[in-house]
């Protein structure tokens, strides 16, 4: 495992060597696309007492040429990233996957991930200007879900279909309005909860276009990564022994 992880190591470093002249040689990409979709989570483990929470990052890196559709989407071919420490370790790591799959090369790049405020962050600071970031639809789904059943118990069924409805729309703004008006009539615990809901799609409303991601071809959900992270590292940690 550690002789895997120098090598590894090794290679990402080379792909992170800054360019500094023009003509430089850079590493051959390990894969080509045109456009480059860019995916990271995190999936907590066990691992030894004290270390019930362990976070595990993982990244996917696929282009949309390597997507193929059988009932939903299949990914014929997809490079990988992970790290068990932090996200000081997995960031460089992360970049170095997005270069090694033909950053340099590709003409667009999306960015796709939960609404975690550090993996935005550093999609600010170590992504090219005009990449196409993508706050996950299924999870802004769910926190709006879970709202509509808190206010509204039995009856949430219907408000939530409308705003299921207009986030598929990027109408963002009309839900973000509507929850504000409710915010004025309520009290209390509910009160709290739309305040902690608008500030949340405030915080994320410049990644929420899904009518323009899903006109482009652009993926609305990190289901890849979400799959990487249950099979390939949940499952083998969860297992016996």
């Amino acid at each position: 495992g550690e002789r895997i992880d120098r090598a590894q190591r090794g290679r990402e470093r080379e792909f992170l060597a800054p360019v500094t002249e023009i003509g430089q040689a850079v590493p051959a990409p390990e894969m080509a696309c045109e456009r480059l979709v860019l995916e990271a989570d995190a999936t907590v483990v066990l691992t030894v007492p004290g270390e019930e929470h362990k976070s595990v990052w993982c990244g996917r890196a696929f282009g949309l040429e390597h997507r193929a559709r059988s009932g939903r989407p299949v990914i014929t071919e997809s490079r990988h990233a992970a790290s068990a420490l932090d996200l000081e370790d997995f960031g460089p790591r992360l970049r170095a996957l997005a270069l090694g799959a033909g950053l340099r090369r590709a003409k667009a790049l999306a960015f796709v991930a939960d609404g975690a405020p550090s993996l935005w962050l550093w999609a600010e600071h170590n992504l090219p200007p005009g990449t196409v970031l993508i706050q996950d639809l299924w999870h802004v789904l769910e926190h709006l879900s879970v709202l509509a059943k808190d206010l509204l118990g039995e009856a949430w069924r219907e408000p939530f279909a409308r705003w299921r409805a207009m986030m598929r729309q990027s109408r963002v703004g009309e839900v973000i309005a509507e929850l504000e008006g409710e915010h004025t009539r309520r009290r209390g615990l509910a009160r709290e909860r739309l305040t902690d809901e608008i500030r949340y799609l405030r915080n994320g409303q410049s990644r929420m276009d899904y009518a323009r991601y899903e006109r482009e071809g652009w993926p609305l959900g990190s289901g890849a990564i979400e799959g990487e992270c249950k099979h390939l590292v949940k499952e083998r940690f969860a297992l016996t022994g």
